[in-house]
Parts: C-alpha cells; structure tokens; sequence
C-alpha cells in the first residue's frame, strides 16, 4: 500500500478514433504499473465512454464536467 496523487487525464477524440483512444488507455495503465508506486502519482484516463451517463433534460458534458473538477 502506498499514497499517491491521482491526476485524470480526459481523452477526448472524434469516434473514429477510438483504438486510438484504447491504446492511450493502455499506455496510461502501463505508466501506472511501471512508475506509480515510485513517483506518488497515479494517472487516470477519463472520457465519455466511462465517466458520462444519460439524463433526460441534462446535457452530458455537465455529468462529464462535474466529476472532473475535483
């Protein structure tokens, strides 16, 4: 067990690019297993296809948005 600071990075990209995305994801995960212990940082992909949800009347970049700002 370790303390570490958490800094999430939004990946945003046009959908087409998608395994692009998964593999900025993988290579964020990657830096994690290789430095996070080490450096006290942990380095967290976000985006719309994990941290949004659909809410009737809302628009989703305000539950992608909220989230974010901590």
């Amino acid at each position: 067990m370790y303390s570490a600071n958490v800094y999430k990075i939004f990946l945003a990209s046009p959908s087409d690019v998608a395994k692009e995305r998964q593999i900025a994801r993988e290579t964020i995960n990657k830096w994690n297993e290789l430095h996070s212990e080490e450096t006290g940082i942990v380095l967290q992909a976000i985006g719309w296809e994990t941290h949004s949800y659909a809410s009737m009347g809302d628009l989703s970049l305000i539950h992608i948005s909220e989230p974010t700002r901590r």
